[in-house]
């Protein structure tokens, strides 16, 4: 097998880790569709919580999307 695909954090050569967090955020048949739809969703959230914190006065850090 060339490729193999898991959870796991195994390093060999070919493997692809998917981050767990994937099952939570993503019905198991989405589409390409679904999941940039969601993946729009999230940073629209992202950025209307940083600026509601900036507008507060809190220190904005950066985050990585």
């Amino acid at each position: 097998m060339d490729v193999s695909a898991g959870f796991d954090e195994i390093d060999r050569p070919g493997y692809v880790r998917f981050p767990l967090w994937l099952m939570f955020l993503f019905q198991p048949d989405s589409d390409y569709a679904a999941i940039s739809a969601r993946m729009e969703e999230i940073n629209r959230n992202i950025k209307s919580v940083m600026q509601d914190k900036v507008q507060k006065g809190v220190t904005q850090k950066r985050v990585m999307v």
